[in-house]
């Protein structure tokens, strides 16, 4: 089998301090900070983990109709991608699954 992203930078380790790294940028954020009061941050970043883990070929399943179900009453827009100074266009399935 050959080696995966997820593998090949170093699995689960990797992705949890990039996904905390990227929550403590947004919990800072006065724009974005309000989408996230009162939620479990703890579980949304476990299941963060596993969707940047589904993507880079780790051992997790990715539902995309699940991700625009969860965001769809958000109204996330492209502004909220920009606060973080995501590069354009934003990674699928993510962008399509959001905005």
């Amino acid at each position: 089998m050959p080696e995966t992203i997820w593998d090949r930078y170093g699995g689960y380790s990797f992705v949890a301090r990039t996904v905390r790294d990227f929550y403590d940028s947004v919990l800072v954020s006065a724009a974005l900070s309000p989408y996230f009061d009162g939620v479990n941050m703890e579980g949304l970043i476990e299941h963060q983990i596993q969707t940047v883990g589904a993507v880079m070929g780790g051992p997790y399943d990715l539902d995309v109709e699940a991700l625009r179900r969860a965001h769809r009453h958000l109204r996330v827009q492209q502004a909220h991608f920009d606060e973080l100074a995501v590069s354009d266009p934003w990674p699928q399935p993510y962008a399509s699954a959001l905005l």
